[in-house]
């Protein structure tokens, strides 16, 4: 058969797959939510951690992790 291709302007993916805004939307607010939970507890647990030092240390691992 023939194949057509049809080129889309950039940022139209919110449009043509409105679903995924609402996947996309949750999985930010819980996933901020975690690292600042985690962030509140490394304080709260350790005098010697700063919040600098903190998010230096807050590696891929890290997210993975929150995820």
């Amino acid at each position: 058969g023939e194949v057509y291709v049809e080129f889309l302007p950039p940022n139209t993916t919110s449009l043509i797959q409105c679903m995924d805004q609402g996947v996309i939307h949750a999985f930010k607010a819980l996933y901020t939510r975690n690292a600042l939970q985690n962030l509140v507890e490394a304080l709260d647990s350790d005098e010697g951690v700063s919040l600098k030092a903190y998010w230096h240390d807050y590696t891929l691992a890290s997210c993975l992790l929150n995820i």
